[in-house]
């Protein structure tokens, strides 16, 4: 009587369920659902729901449960199928996504979505074939599918095999970029909400690993953004500046990482640990996720301190507070804050260095930067006006290493070999530069370099390109390169303990991998690039007077790492002087004294412009 009861109370259930659900009372309509399920395990349509609130409870492997049990009944239900496929893809496995996308595309062929939603978990699987046959299919079922678009444009920002590659796909993503700006409509609501969607399906992260000037094409993406996020949230604006003498100028750090990662321990900790107090009232607004120890530092350090994922909602938050200043530590890594900073929520909106490349933003006003890492002529890398804070510009405090660091062998580095640390993400290794390692091997018996394989595609590229260049010298690059997975922070550590000689990448220098050996006291060899990210350590260098190891051409830059690989003396001397100097890169307060006047007076420009403008009306 029980079962049958439920059976024909189950309309009733489920309008009730949905009303909960829309009403977003999300844990109400589930609990309903999953009482309704005891009764009627069978029905596709009941799973079907509950797996999708499961899905927004974030209660994925529940959710996923629920879609494979539908699944069990129906093998051929499409929207069971995608919605799994959407599940293990917020899962993070990607291929098992994949599986099921694959499925649902045989199920649901012109399902526009389906084959977008397919490409970016190839991408995410780096199968970037499948991923682009699939953005094009895409594109073809609806051409006014700007996601689609927008990713076959990123897709051209990739790990290239030789210098004409890398220029073919950088010529080939300013015409899709084009493209992509001349096939935007923003003239009803459904085309503007499709566009800010399109803007988080991917980034242009990888362009500045290209090593040219970005200039002119972060302004065209950088504008494009700002008139999608313009028409969106039109009201969205902050331009008062009206500071009351005595008032503390209100500064607002909007970032993705405020946890465990380079841009906090790099870029904010220290700006947000010394800014006066007294003069400044500090606001964290973290559009991430994850928390750990370093958020909790972030949230004492903070007179406000507000978690919030969606944009409107931030945003909204933002301008209630009125900041005077927003502070954007690094742009172009995650979705939320480059659409944030695309708006204008304070009179006065800074970048820095976290990702070190200019936004093309008209509303961002400054970036951030080092006086010891920018090259004379930096101003004309930058759409933002470029200010040059002393030193590093940034405060980094030395981080504290475990005594008892596990003893680690990396396979195939043997006793007696000489190890060169490459620790850097394989996309800042130009084909330009291959030459270096075998110019250095053959003149170095025994030499090992060892890479992080962040990335099984980009390692495959790699090691072909490494294949070519050490044949060129007569030489088989297995008996020389090494790939090790990647680690977490101790084992990052001990493998710093235990190789010879940090080896910086050219075109794009190590900033916190720099700052992250100087523990182990490691000779550092580094070529200063063209631009500021190429730069990060050889001022790391300098601020602690230790230069005999930056290079002054690339030819130089081979000579040093051979001399440091032969001759253990001088190796020994280096490392000895790196740490007997290494403090003098920790701890800089000079640049946050600096940064205060700097923001200071930036808000008492926009003050008194805006005073001396009304009176001459």
């Amino acid at each position: 009587m029980k079962s049958c009861f439920a059976v024909q109370q189950l309309p009733e259930l489920m309008a009730e369920a949905n009303g909960l659900n829309a009403a977003g009372k999300k844990a109400e309509a589930a609990e309903l659902y999953r009482s309704a399920l005891e009764s009627c395990p069978a029905d596709i349509d009941l799973l079907y729901e509950y797996g999708n609130v499961l899905l927004s409870l974030d209660q994925l492997d529940s959710a996923a449960d629920c879609f494979r049990q539908a699944l069990s009944i129906d093998p051929q239900d499409a929207a069971c199928t995608i919605m799994l496929a959407r599940t293990l893809q917020r899962l993070k496995k990607p291929l098992d996504a994949l599986h099921f996308y694959r499925q649902g595309q045989r199920l649901s062929p012109q399902l526009s979505v389906l084959h977008l939603m397919s490409g970016v978990a190839a991408v995410e699987a780096e199968l970037r074939d499948e991923a682009r046959s699939s953005f094009t299919r895409a594109l073809e079922i609806d051409p006014e599918n700007i996601s689609a678009r927008l990713c076959l444009c990123m897709m051209h920002l990739n790990m290239f095999s030789s210098i004409e590659e890398l220029e073919a796909g950088r010529s080939a993503y300013a015409r899709a970029l084009d493209n992509l700006v001349r096939n935007t409509r923003l003239d009803n609501p459904t085309y503007i909400e499709a566009a800010i969607e399109a803007v988080g399906m991917m980034s242009n992260f990888f362009l500045p690993y290209q090593g040219c000037n970005d200039r002119e094409l972060q302004k065209v993406y950088g504008e494009w953004l700002c008139w999608i996020m313009a028409t969106r949230f039109p009201d969205f604006q902050n331009l008062e500046c009206h500071l009351v003498p005595g008032e503390k100028i209100r500064i607002g750090f909007v970032s993705a990482h405020f946890r465990d990662h380079s841009v906090w321990k790099i870029v904010t900790r220290g700006w947000m640990k010394y800014l006066d107090r007294d003069r400044f009232m500090l606001f964290g607004y973290y559009a991430g996720t994850d928390c750990d120890a370093a958020t909790d530092e972030a949230r004492a350090f903070s007179d406000v301190f507000v978690c919030e994922t969606d944009v409107a909602v931030l945003a909204e938050t933002i301008l209630r507070h009125k900041p005077h200043v927003l502070i954007y530590p690094g742009l172009g890594m995650d979705p939320t804050t480059i659409k944030l900073a695309a708006l204008r929520l304070a009179p006065v909106q800074c970048v820095s260095w976290g990702h070190p490349e200019t936004t093309g933003l008209p509303t961002m006003d400054y970036f951030l930067s080092s006086e010891l890492m920018e090259p004379t002529d930096g101003d004309k890398h930058y759409s933002e006006e470029l200010v040059r804070l002393p030193n590093l510009s940034i405060c980094y405090e030395q981080l504290t290493t475990t005594a008892d660091l596990p003893v680690v062998t990396i396979p195939g580095v043997e006793k007696g070999d000489t190890s060169y640390l490459c620790c850097q993400n394989l996309m800042k290794y130009l084909p330009q530069h291959d030459d270096v390692f075998p110019a250095i091997a053959s003149r170095v018996k025994r030499a090992k370099f060892v890479f992080i394989k962040f990335s099984a595609s980009h390692a495959d590229c790699f090691s072909e390109r490494m294949r070519i260049a050490f044949a060129r010298f007569g030489l088989s690059s297995t008996d020389h390169v090494v790939f090790v997975p990647p680690l977490n922070g101790t084992g990052y550590a001990a493998m710093n303990a235990v190789t010879d000689i940090f080896l910086d990448s050219i075109g794009w220098a190590g900033g916190n991998t720099t700052f992250e050996s100087l523990p182990f006291n490691k000779p550092i060899v580094t070529l200063p690039g063209e631009f500021m990210r190429g730069r990060h350590a050889a001022a790391i260098l300098r601020m602690m007077g230790v230069e005999e190891t930056i290079a002054a051409d690339k030819q130089d830059y081979i000579d040093i790492a051979v001399r440091l690989g032969n001759d253990r003396n001088w190796c020994n001397a280096v490392s000895s002087r790196v740490a007997e100097n290494k403090h003098r890169a920790y701890g800089d307060v000079t640049c946050v004294r600096a940064l205060e006047n700097f923001l200071t007076s930036a808000c008492y420009k926009l003050s008194y412009n805006a005073v001396r403008g009304h009176r001459s009306q």
